[in-house]
């Protein structure tokens, strides 16, 4: 691990510098963190909306009538009910993986404008025009990515369930270690399509491609870096914990001394325990989202930071932001 450290520490530094100019960004484009706001509230609107329809549609079916105490009541459901049903649950995945890849979308295209821009803190709009080029001109490429990503997901849910269900499985250890192999694998291919469908869109951001060609495009980047996007992982994997757990941690302490020393609430609560619960799960979704903006920044900074070096020459990155120009200039002897 030592040596390893050491043969890697030009793309560990190169990491690092690009973790604090993705700080850099956002501290000059805050703004940038309601955009997971708003689309968490625009899906729940569109999850309410699909129990609805899921519940219209159960519903829809024929009423069996049972002579046992059974509370729940059973429908019998036709074909078209069924395909109904079907299409639903796909439905709520696309339109799921969709508002994930529109969010990626939308803060690479921010991340974008302001790495290429030559005054970084006055920018024109960029989470707008974001929007705008994501839902007019990428919304094709946003669409088919996240489709992919649902058919892998639901395939997955569906052998699962068979697993579950199926008596061979549960019976007999030889196919049941068997169908947890299957389930393994695409589990690991579920993981590698939303690590590709994430650096895709990216790709998109920055060079307009379609998602194909930026799939490509950015696979082959990854391969001719591998060492720069290894070590960006690592330190960013290490660093979005310990955000996580700080955000949380003193979100959720700062909650229990308030509700405990302030003296109306003090005298009216008879647990701290349930609010603290209540911190910790709004701190921890807070957490998460603004750390989750914060890594696709960081993974659009190196691909733009490698798509400025193929421009203008290895060592000559010119829109590099501050903290990258300092390790180029450490470096530019070597």
């Amino acid at each position: 691990m030592v040596l390893l450290t050491y043969c890697l520490r030009k793309s560990i530094e190169l990491a690092v510098a690009i973790m604090k100019s993705a700080t850099v960004f956002m501290d000059d484009l805050f703004s940038i963190i309601l955009v997971p706001i708003v689309l968490f509230l625009v899906s729940t609107v569109v999850y309410i909306l699909w129990i609805a329809a899921i519940i219209y549609l159960y519903s829809s079916g024929t009423l069996v009538i049972d002579d046992t105490a059974n509370v729940i009541a059973k429908f019998s459901h036709d074909t078209s009910l069924k395909n109904a049903l079907y299409f639903e649950i796909l439905g709520i995945l696309w339109i799921n993986s969709f508002k994930i890849a529109l969010l990626q979308y939308i803060v690479s295209f921010a991340c974008c404008v302001w790495y290429f821009s030559e005054n970084k803190e006055t920018l024109d709009s960029p989470i707008c025009r974001g929007v705008k080029t994501g839902l007019f001109y990428h919304i094709g490429s946003l669409a088919f990515g996240s489709f992919l990503l649902s058919l892998v997901i639901l395939f997955k849910w569906v052998l699962v369930l068979l697993s579950k269900i199926n008596p061979a499985a549960r019976e007999n250890e030889i196919i049941g270690f068997c169908c947890k192999c299957v389930i393994c694998f695409v589990q690991c291919l579920e993981r590698f399509v939303k690590f590709l469908d994430h650096q895709a869109y990216i790709r998109i951001a920055l060079t307009g491609e379609g998602f194909c060609s930026a799939a490509q495009s950015a696979f082959e980047i990854m391969l001719g870096n591998a060492g720069r996007f290894s070590a960006l992982g690592g330190i960013g994997y290490i660093f979005n914990f310990l955000g996580k757990a700080a955000i949380t941690v003193a979100s959720t302490w700062t909650g229990f001394y308030y509700i405990t020393n302030v003296g109306e609430i003090k005298d009216s609560i008879f647990s701290p325990l349930g609010p603290v619960i209540a911190f910790a799960i709004a701190s921890y979704l807070v957490a998460a989202l603004f750390m989750g903006v914060y890594e696709t920044a960081a993974d659009t900074i190196i691909q733009a930071f490698i798509l400025d070096e193929e421009i203008h020459g290895k060592g000559c990155s010119v829109f590099a932001p501050e903290p990258i120009k300092e390790f180029i200039k450490e470096y530019e002897n070597e």
